[in-house]
């Protein structure tokens, strides 16, 4: 009898314990899936397709919110855009340039961005290309260059308008001469009629 027991009790136990394993599995496995929809619901996976102007536009939509960034692989100007429209239809625009400054794009020129040049999208920004620099650099020497010749033009003219002066003084003091030489020979004749 006390195998019988024994038989039963371990029967009962194994029925027990199959029946708590597969009660409890069913709640967690539950509970995973409706984890898994939630956070799946509303999220499409990124696609990606080639834009204009050696760019890339990756599209998103994230719980309702479409995100579609436009990647630029060779302008210096700007590195990407980013369209975000939600649910409601609202849409906003914001440029990147190269070395990270964010810009919202005016209404009036965020239509078509995903189409527009490069280039087009960096003015409407404002971002203003590395090789302006560069100009800049080259004008500032191309204006020590006219200094320096303007310089040498200057010191030309001074030099002339000395030489021109020197030259007009001495005129002057030979006129000058001749008059008070004349003068002095004109008083001797008077002086002489004057004085027998």
């Amino acid at each position: 009898m006390t195998t019988r027991l024994l038989i039963t009790g371990c029967v009962a136990a194994a029925l027990a314990l199959g029946s708590a394993c597969s009660s409890g599995e069913q709640p967690t496995t539950n509970a995973n899936s409706t984890n898994s929809n939630t956070s799946t619901a509303g999220t499409t996976a990124p696609t990606t397709r080639t834009g204009a102007d050696n760019s890339e536009i990756t599209t998103t939509t994230e719980n309702g919110v479409k995100t579609e960034t436009r990647t630029f692989r060779s302008n210096p100007r700007i590195a990407r855009v980013v369209v975000t429209t939600d649910s409601g239809g609202n849409r906003t625009v914001k440029a990147y340039s190269p070395s990270g400054a964010e810009v919202p794009v005016k209404d009036s020129d965020n239509k078509d961005v995903l189409e527009k040049s490069g280039d087009a999208i960096a003015d409407s920004a404002g971002f203003v290309a590395e090789k302006t620099k560069e100009g800049t650099k080259s004008g500032v020497e191309t204006g020590k260059d006219v200094a320096k010749d303007t310089a040498a033009g200057t010191k030309k003219v001074v030099d002339k308008t000395e030489d021109a002066t020197t030259n007009a003084a001495k005129k002057t003091a030979d006129v000058a001469k001749k008059g008070a030489e004349k003068t002095a020979d004109t008083t001797k004749k008077v002086v002489k009629k004057v004085v027998p």
